[in-house]
């Protein structure tokens, strides 16, 4: 595991897969978009277009908008750093959006 976390900077222990649709803000052009895994101080989302690293975005999801900064592109995603951590409830929601079995777990 310690090897993993090394070679990958992407790496976070605390990553959660999920599929929640979301809007991006990009300077007043809204642009869809889904988030496939967060944790508490970064996303990655499957975007239609390229957004450079650096890019100062925002995050609409679950009624929340997210601040953040994009750290990378790769082939139709982009990984975010948050410029706040998310809170337990908003991950937890984000996390379970689209789990309709969450609410018996």
């Amino acid at each position: 595991m310690m090897m993993l976390q090394t070679l990958n900077r992407r790496f976070s222990r605390n990553r959660r897969r999920t599929d929640v649709a979301a809007v991006i803000d990009l300077d007043g052009k809204q642009i869809p978009a889904v988030v496939r895994d967060i944790s508490y101080r970064g996303m990655k989302l499957s975007v239609p277009l390229a957004i450079p690293s650096g890019t100062p975005i925002s995050i609409q999801t679950l009624r929340q908008d997210i601040p953040a900064i994009v750290h990378w592109y790769d082939k139709g995603y982009i990984g975010v750093n948050l410029l706040d951590r998310l809170d337990s409830p908003t991950l937890i929601a984000l996390e379970s959006a689209d789990d309709v079995l969450a609410k018996f777990r």
